[in-house]
C-alpha cells in the first residue's frame, strides 16, 4: 500500500464531504482514486469406438443418442478462508430478508454434486453442472462443471472441488490464485490482501472485486465479483456479472450453506497421465487402470487392442481411449468426413446410430483447443486437430446401463485438462 503516500491531496477532503452525506456508496471518483493505489492482484484462475467400425461389438449399443447439456457460465478467481473450517451448517438456509435495494430470495437450489445450498431472486433460472470441476484446472465461460442460476441481466455460478490428499486450504488459495503460473509473493500473502466477507455461516475472501469484465459476460466492461472459501476439505468458488454491484454479491453470498457433497467418478484426477506412443497428456485419478498403446494407429497391420492408450474409470463401466492418426496430407475436415464415412458403412451399427452429418457435429474444448464430437449411440468419439495429427478420444462402454457411464458431461471437463506435444 506504500502508493497511498501518492494520492491526490484533495482525497481526503472528498472523502470528508462524501461521509457528510451519510452514503451508502462511495462516489465513482474516490473508488478510481482508491482501485489505482491498490496493489493488482494476480487472477486465478475415456472406450473409443474401434478404428475399425465392424468390431464396435466391444461396445454395447442403445437406441437412442445421448442428449448433451452444455451449462452457460464461467470462472475465475476465488475467496478464501484463512483457516480449516469445520461444521456444514443448515442444510437450508433461512430466507434472507431484502433490504429496499437488495432483491427477495424467494427461491433455491441445492447442488449435491458441490455440497451448497443457495436462496436467490424470483425470475433467476437455476441449471446445474454436469460435469466437475477439476482439481487445478479453471472453470471457464460455458464450462459444464459450474452450477449457473441466471437472469436476463445477472449471472451468478458456482463448483467446488476436494482438497488435494494433505492439501491445507491455504496452500489451495494460493494455487488458485497462481493460476496456471508460479506462486508468488502476492499470492502467498492473499489474506491480507483479499477482503473477507461471509459466505453462509463461513469466512472467505473476495478475489475479485468489481473488475472489468471481458467479452463474453453478460455486461462486457461491467463488475465482475469473484469468492472463495473453504469448508470441511472442500474449496468452493462464486462469481457474480452482470448489471450487479458488491452488496448484491454478499447478500447473496449470506444465503449459502453447506451439506455433504457428491463427488463424480473423476473429482479425484488430480494427476497427469502421459502418453508414451502419442504424447499427449490428460488428467487422470491415480486408481484408475491404464494400459498403454504399443503400436501407432496408423500401422495397418495393428489391432485395436495395440493402439490405444485404455483409461478404465473406477467405478463405472467406461474407458476412455486416446490415440493420433497421422493426417497424412489430409485436411482435419477431410479426415472428419472419412471418420463418418467409416461409420455409415459399418452394417453392424443401427440406423438410428450412424451419428449426424460432419457438419453438424458439436464443438467441444480440448484443453486449449477446439475439437468435435461424433456420437454414435453408446459411445462418442471426440477429434481434435495439433501440428498434422487427428488426436481421438473416446467414451466408451462395456454394458448397456446407462447409470453404470461415467457422464459425458465429467469426460467434457477430462478433455478440457488435455495437452499435445509441442513440435
Amino acid at each position: 500500500m506504500n502508493d497511498m503516500n501518492h494520492l491526490d491531496p484533495a482525497f481526503d477532503p472528498r472523502i470528508a464531504d462524501w461521509l457528510e452525506a451519510d452514503p451508502d456508496r462511495a462516489p465513482r471518483e474516490v473508488l478510481d482514486t482508491v482501485l489505482a493505489a491498490m496493489p493488482s492482484i494476480p487472477q486465478r484462475r475415456a472406450l473409443r469406438a474401434p478404428r475399425r467400425f465392424s468390431d464396435m461389438n466391444r461396445f454395447a449399443l442403445i437406441g437412442a443418442a445421448a442428449a448433451i447439456v452444455v451449462a452457460v457460465g464461467f470462472g475465475g478467481l476465488v475467496l478464501t478462508a484463512r483457516g480449516p473450517n469445520t461444521g456444514h451448517g443448515d442444510a437450508t438456509p433461512s430466507p434472507v430478508a431484502p433490504s429496499p435495494s437488495l432483491p427477495a430470495l424467494t427461491k433455491q437450489l441445492t447442488s449435491g454434486k458441490y455440497g451448497y445450498v443457495i436462496r436467490y431472486p424470483d425470475g433467476w433460472h437455476p441449471n446445474l453442472a454436469g460435469g466437475t470441476w477439476l482439481p487445478g484446472t479453471r472453470t471457464m465461460w460455458g464450462d459444464p462443471a459450474l452450477d449457473v442460476i441466471q437472469s436476463s441481466a445477472a449471472r451468478l455460478v458456482a463448483a467446488s472441488q476436494p482438497l488435494a490428499d494433505g492439501q491445507s486450504p491455504e496452500a489451495w488459495f494460493q494455487a488458485y490464485c497462481a493460476g496456471d503460473g508460479v506462486v508468488t509473493d502476492a499470492c502467498r500473502t492473499y489474506a491480507t490482501t483479499w477482503r473477507q466477507v461471509q459466505i453462509g455461516p463461513e469466512t472467505g475472501f473476495i478475489a475479485i472485486d468489481g473488475a472489468p469484465a471481458p467479452s463474453g459476460s453478460i455486461k462486457p466492461g461491467g463488475p465482475i465479483f469473484d469468492a472463495v472459501v473453504v469448508v470441511g476439505g472442500r474449496a468452493y468458488e462464486f462469481k457474480l456479472d452482470g448489471n450487479v454491484d458488491r452488496r448484491l454479491f454478499e447478500h447473496l453470498l449470506a444465503a449459502v450453506s453447506f451439506t455433504t457433497a457428491k463427488n463424480s467418478p473423476i473429482a479425484g484426477a488430480s494427476e497427469m497421465y502421459t502418453s508414451p506412443l502419442y504424447g499427449y497428456s490428460i488428467g487422470v485419478d491415480p486408481r484408475w487402470t491404464i494400459k498403454d498403446a504399443t503400436v501407432l494407429i496408423d500401422v495397418p497391420s495393428a489391432t485395436d487392442a495395440q493402439v490405444y492408450d485404455d483409461i478404465k474409470v473406477a467405478g463405472t463401466d467406461t474407458t476412455i481411449q486416446g490415440a493420433a492418426w497421422d493426417l497424412a496430407g489430409r485436411t482435419f475436415d477431410q479426415f472428419l468426413a472419412d471418420k463418418h464415412q467409416e461409420a455409415l458403412g459399418d452394417t453392424g451399427i443401427p440406423e438410428n446410430c450412424r451419428g449426424l452429418d460432419v457438419s453438424k457435429w458439436p464443438e467441444v474444448p480440448i484443453g486449449t483447443k477446439t475439437g468435435r464430437q461424433m456420437t454414435l449411440c453408446n459411445y462418442a468419439e471426440f477429434y481434435v486437430e495439433s501440428d498434422g495429427k487427428a488426436f481421438t478420444f473416446v467414451w466408451g462402454h462395456e454394458t448397456f446401463d446407462t447409470t453404470q457411464h461415467l457422464d459425458m458431461n465429467d469426460l467434457k471437463s477430462l478433455l478440457r485438462t488435455v495437452t499435445f506435444p509441442s513440435s
